[in-house]
């Protein structure tokens, strides 16, 4: 019942399995394509890969930054009352 070493609770395995789950979804252009189509119609404009890929990078440094990420209707709708600047992205 005395304190853990910090050795002994983390694995160097443990740590190259976590480091190449921080990658960003990466897709084929005619993947892309192929799944933009399969997107309802009501769904314009959509974004290109291109800038679907700097979304991708912009979400992943925001969220870095602790309480810079506002998710969900409820929350996003209280930090708009709030006049608090930012974009909104519907994923």
């Amino acid at each position: 019942m005395g304190k853990r070493n910090f050795d002994e609770t983390l694995n160097d395995s443990a740590v190259s399995e976590s480091a190449g789950d921080a990658t960003a979804p990466t897709t084929e252009k005619d993947e892309y394509q192929a799944l933009c189509e399969k997107v309802n119609e009501i769904a314009q404009p959509l974004a290109n890969r291109k800038l679907a890929k700097k979304l991708y990078k912009l979400i992943k440094k925001a969220s870095i930054g602790g309480k810079t990420i506002r998710e969900g209707i409820k929350d996003v709708q209280k930090e708009l009352r709030r006049n608090e600047k930012g974009i909104c992205i519907l994923a």
